[in-house]
């Protein structure tokens, strides 16, 4: 594969290679780069390539003076116009402009993403410049299935070598690769495994067919073994339509079959048998690795397929937030702020600390967070790029010209979009739809020429300047990430100095700015509880940036709820008017998160301190068991009845207790004293 030699399509092309490998840990150490192991480095290198990228563009293509467009640009700069007006009225703008700390897919990674697509257009402009982009997308995954494979055949985990351990069990059994999660992890994979299968088709060599073959082996294996079900649904759509697609094909000889004269192409019963056995050998591996009763329970149970693995709780949050804001919802990539006044009590059972930020459904995703109006304009997007391809793929044909990767681009897009009609949307599935998009759009272009004055003036100063500014966002937050990291100490007050410095540098960062108010917290009661002197100024300090917080950002409920814990916790030490205001703050956050078991707990445990079990009880009373697996609001509800005088009650509530915890120390401790007593 020979390279074109503008160094904007090379940029193009490592952005398509890093992207989706660029992980926050040192490889095979696991010692990590960046808080989150996969959010921001992806969107680091994200923004550092296609820097560079639209740098050299502007520098070398628009002095040429030309330039690719037409209708077919219209759908992308409608769906960035509306992702920009609901940034601009959302619940948090800075949240939803920068992304959360989850899956980060903010409107920066939508522009990002939007550029990608760009410059695809502009790039893409023949056939042998499509295929070294569809080799690098194919290799690129293979590599990464190869990764997952490691993982899933519990062999060694490439990213995080020893670390692997800390991981739940059900991460370490189904792969992530360099993704993040199984779910994620297998959509990524969907669009190149047609690519694969297209090229094997093709193929007339014997090195060819060995690689392409290789590729599409290792990679539907590792999606299988990934027991994700949306992938594999929208491979299977995505191969139907291939199939029918390839069925209408011209039966004369084209300049594509003159092609093969060199040697014969493999058979379609050949690649439908290497399909099979890879498929075949991905379940016996899964079920030979002790994982059947999981296969069997996601494959096999009629209850969890009705309920979607558990995904219908979470379309119905989405759809009452959709309904709570419906032009143009709580913003990008702010679902969670949405989500928090709809949590019922019934979906505690699945963790009471449990923050949803992802419906598992794109399109209730968007429609949720960017309303009606960015539904529509995906819509158009998407299905406007489909309609494209399918009438580009129609003139081909028309023109005796059929079977080039541009067909399998086009039926890997409409794979990968079925497979997010029931997956998480991350900033590497984005790149990856926006990318075949632009691939899709890019012939319905036309070549203009600028003029000499202002438009190409303009238009070459923005990109240098939207560069330069990619540039700085990436080393900032690579720098604000690797001080961050340096928090993970022993050193209370030292962790909340690295937090704060990280912080510094980075205030767009969700995560950094989560993890300086978690720092200054756990050293401010540090400092409390030893006793020292100016315990009760750090307590001020730390008040007062919190409450500076939730006045910037007043529908996260995190703020009050760190004020609360920092207030009702000094109260302990210092006066009984920390814990008044720690209540109070807490409150505040019940407003935002009526249902927040960890909030209610802390509230009913300053009543407690105040005296006031009545009010204790009130707060827990009907949520106190929601989750089977905290046993801390329980407790407190126990307390409170215990201290009201309420004992019968009080051990009817400790039996559930020790039914569920039977080896929790504190649990047996309150029961023996409620018995005694």
């Amino acid at each position: 594969m020979q390279l074109s030699s503008r160094p904007s399509w090379r940029f193009l092309l490592a952005t398509v290679v890093l992207v989706p490998l660029a992980v926050g840990v040192v490889p095979l150490t696991g010692a990590p780069v960046t808080l989150n192991v996969f959010v921001q480095a992806k969107l680091i290198v994200l923004c550092l390539m296609l820097a560079l990228a639209l740098g050299s563009w502007a520098f070398i293509n628009l002095r040429e003076g030309t330039l690719f467009s037409g209708r077919a640009l219209i759908p992308l700069g409608a769906f960035v116009l509306v992702a920009g007006i609901s940034t601009a009225t959302a619940l948090s703008p800075r949240l939803a402009f920068f992304g959360d700390f989850e899956q980060g897919v903010g409107l920066l990674v939508v522009l990002l993403c939007a550029l990608t697509a760009f410059l695809a257009t502009q790039l893409v402009r023949n056939e042998a410049l499509l295929g070294e982009l569809t080799s690098a997308v194919i290799l690129t995954a293979t590599a990464v299935a190869v990764i997952g494979l490691l993982q899933q055949l519990q062999l060694f985990d490439v990213v995080l070598g020893p670390y692997a351990r800390q991981l739940p069990e059900w991460i370490l059994q189904r792969g992530y690769g360099t993704i993040g999660n199984p779910d994620t992890y297998s959509a990524y994979v969907v669009l190149p495994t047609l690519l694969a299968l297209h090229r094997l088709r093709r193929a007339v060599t014997t090195n060819d067919r060995i690689l392409w073959g290789a590729s599409v082996a290792a990679m539907l294996i590792t999606l299988v073994m990934a027991q994700t079900r949306a992938p594999l649904v929208g491979l299977v759509v995505g191969g139907f339509v291939y199939v029918l697609g390839e069925s209408r094909s011209p039966r004369k000889p084209t300049p594509a079959s003159a092609a093969s004269k060199a040697g014969t192409r493999i058979s379609s019963r050949v690649v439908l048998a290497l399909v099979l056995v890879a498929v075949a050998a991905g379940v016996v591996a899964t079920m030979t690795l002790g994982t059947a009763l999981d296969f069997g329970e996601r494959f096999g149970s009629v209850q969890t397929l009705l309920s979607l693995g558990g995904r219908l709780p979470l379309w119905t949050s989405a759809v009452e937030i959709a309904a709570n804001h419906p032009l143009l919802g709580v913003g990008p990539d702010s679902f969670r702020l949405g989500w928090y006044p709809v949590r019922e009590v019934a979906h505690l059972a699945n963790g009471a600390g449990l923050v949803i930020t992802d419906p598992h459904n794109v399109p209730l995703l968007i429609v949720a967070t960017m309303g009606i109006a960015g539904l529509l304009a995906s819509v158009y997007l998407v299905v406007s790029a489909v309609i494209t391809g399918f009438r580009m793929i129609s003139t081909a044909r028309a023109a005796g010209r059929h079977g080039s990767d541009y067909d399998a681009w086009l039926y890997g897009t409409i794979a990968l979009s079925v497979t997010l009609l029931a997956s998480m949307l991350t900033s590497v599935l984005t790149f990856m739809l926006f990318l075949g998009l632009g691939v899709l759009v890019a012939p319905a272009l036309s070549s203009k020429e600028l003029p000499n004055k202002s438009p190409r003036t303009a238009l070459h100063i923005g990109s240098v300047l939207a560069a330069a500014s990619m540039l700085v966002f990436a080393i900032l937050t690579a720098v604000a990430q690797a001080t961050a990291t340096g928090a993970s100490t022993d050193d209370a007050q030292l962790a909340a100095d690295r937090a704060a410095r990280s912080a510094s540098l980075a205030p767009w960062d969700t995560e950094v700015r989560r993890l300086r108010h978690q720092t200054m917290l756990q050293a401010t009661l540090e400092d409390v509880f030893t006793g020292e002197p100016d315990g009760p100024s750090r307590v001020k300090t730390a008040e007062d940036v919190l409450a500076g917080a939730a006045s910037a950002e007043p529908y996260e409920y995190l703020h009050p709820y760190h004020s609360a814990l920092l207030l009702i916790g000094s109260g302990q030490e210092l006066a009984a008017e920390y814990t008044v205001r720690g209540i109070e703050a807490g409150l505040r956050g019940l407003d935002l998160y009526p249902n927040s078991l960890e909030l209610r707990t802390g509230i009913a445990s300053g009543y407690l301190q105040l005296g006031d079990p009545q009010q204790a009880e009130r707060v827990l009373q009907d949520i106190w068991a929601a989750d089977p697996a905290y046993p801390q609001s329980g407790l407190t509800y126990a307390e409170a009845l215990l201290a009201h005088g309420r004992r019968d009650e009080a051990l009817v509530v400790l039996s559930v207790l020790q039914e569920r915890f039977p080896d929790n120390p504190t649990v047996a401790d309150l029961a023996s004293r409620a018995f005694t007593n």
